[in-house]
């Protein structure tokens, strides 16, 4: 598979006590991390570009959290907005799932075209999870071909 790459990228992450990875699940953590820096560093990424594609997992606290802000912030510089998220796995519980599903509202207003990809299709595959999320992975890559 190729990969396609991008000179910018805009990591979120938060280093509270809740978890050392992310958000613990706390959208509000995941929408302060949307500060007028980021915005700063999101108008310079994208001032030459008309169409901006995210990504993100949504169900926790920073993709949930922080996404339907950035998508808000991209409409509001007049940019065309493509959606690509994950939903949790099952297993990962109601409360991920119905987070996950809240975001994908608020998103839904500020967003051109979502594409909308189950974790759970990940495990019915016949191949190894590694090879699943590969797919994965081929499936995103060719919507932005």
């Amino acid at each position: 598979m190729r990969q396609k790459q991008s000179d910018y990228k805009i990591l979120l992450t938060s280093d509270t006590k809740e978890d050392k990875w992310g958000c613990g699940g706390n959208t509000e953590c995941g929408l302060n991390l949307i500060d007028d820096t980021v915005r700063k560093t999101i108008k310079e990424y994208t001032k030459h570009h008309e169409t901006i594609y995210l990504m993100a997992t949504l169900g926790g606290g920073v993709g949930s959290g922080s996404t339907p802000e950035i998508a808000k912030y991209l409409k509001s510089i007049n940019k065309k907005v493509i959606l690509h998220v994950t939903l949790p796995f099952t297993f990962e519980g109601k409360s991920r799932l119905s987070t996950a599903k809240n975001s994908l509202e608020l998103l839904k207003p500020y967003s051109d075209e979502i594409s909308v990809f189950e974790n759970n299709d990940l495990l019915e595959s016949k191949k190894g999870l590694r090879e699943s999320f590969q797919l994965a992975s081929n499936k995103i890559y060719s919507k932005i071909r």
